[in-house]
């Protein structure tokens, strides 16, 4: 493993260099305000992502992953880290979308890879989609 890198269990946390940068995310009320007016919704076991085409010349993520579906800060913040990575992986390919991810009910019975992979599953439909 390289120096600089994390490893959870199927996701390398990206090192500084490829952080996510500020421009790649939804900051403040009236961008997630635009996305949760005319949102298409992908959903899983575990997520909902919630897509809407935007301005800019990249994809932009936020998330909303609320207390009440996740109580424990720790799990709410590796949740938040196995999102990021996903989309930061994928988002090159990805068309010039505003992204919210939802968590859901139950999502705290999952293990780290079916985290892993249900994100994974929801942004290449969303890739697939798109094409």
């Amino acid at each position: 493993m390289q120096a600089g890198r994390i490893r959870y269990d199927s996701v390398t946390v990206a090192n500084r260099h490829q952080a996510f940068k500020r421009s790649s995310r939804l900051l403040g009320q009236s961008d997630f305000q635009f996305v949760f007016s005319g949102a298409r919704k992908l959903a899983n076991r575990s997520f909902t992502v919630l897509i809407r085409k935007n301005q800019s010349e990249h994809a932009r993520l936020g998330m909303a992953i609320s207390k009440k579906v996740v109580r424990r800060a720790v799990d709410r913040n590796l949740i938040k880290r196995y999102v990021r990575e996903c989309f930061r992986r994928q988002s090159a390919q990805m068309d010039h979308f505003d992204i919210v991810v939802l968590a859901r009910q139950g999502i705290t019975t999952r293990n780290r890879q079916e985290l892993a992979n249900d994100i994974n599953e929801l942004f290449s439909r969303l890739l697939i989609k798109d094409s």
